[in-house]
C-alpha cells in the first residue's frame, strides 16, 4: 500500500505548475520613472514604493494626494483625492496602455518606462 496519498507525479507536477506561475507575475514596477503621454499632454512621473506618486505634471498643485498601486498587470494611479483615476495594464516591461476618467471626461493614455530610480 502507497504511504502517501499524492501520486508523485501530481506533486510534481503542481510544484512545476506553480513555478511557471510565479515567473510569469510581473514585477513590481515601484521606484521607475515613466513618460505619461495623452493626446493633450506628456510628462514624467516616479512611482515611490511608498504607494506615492511624484508627479512633474505642469498643473499638479497637490502632489501629496496622488498615489499608485500594482496589481499583477493592473496599474492604478490617483490624482488629487481620486479627482482623476487612470488605469492602465502593463502590457510589457516597458509600456503601460490605459484609460482614465475625471468628472466629465475620458481619456485614453500610454507610458513608457524611462529608467529606476
Amino acid at each position: 500500500m502507497n504511504r502517501y496519498p499524492l501520486p508523485l507525479a501530481l506533486i510534481l507536477f503542481v510544484a512545476l505548475y506553480s513555478l511557471q506561475c510565479q515567473s510569469a507575475r510581473p514585477h513590481s514596477i515601484a521606484s521607475t520613472y515613466w513618460r505619461y503621454t495623452d493626446d493633450d499632454l506628456s510628462y514624467e512621473f516616479l512611482l515611490k514604493p511608498d504607494g506615492h506618486i511624484y508627479s512633474y505634471h505642469p498643473n499638479d498643485a497637490s502632489p501629496e494626494n496622488d498615489f499608485w498601486k500594482q496589481h499583477g498587470k493592473k496599474i492604478v494611479l490617483t490624482m488629487n483625492d481620486n479627482y482623476a483615476v487612470y488605469k492602465g495594464k502593463l502590457i510589457n516591461d516597458s509600456t503601460i496602455i490605459g484609460k482614465a476618467r475625471s468628472k466629465g471626461f475620458h481619456w485614453k493614455w500610454t507610458a513608457k518606462f524611462v529608467t529606476n530610480n
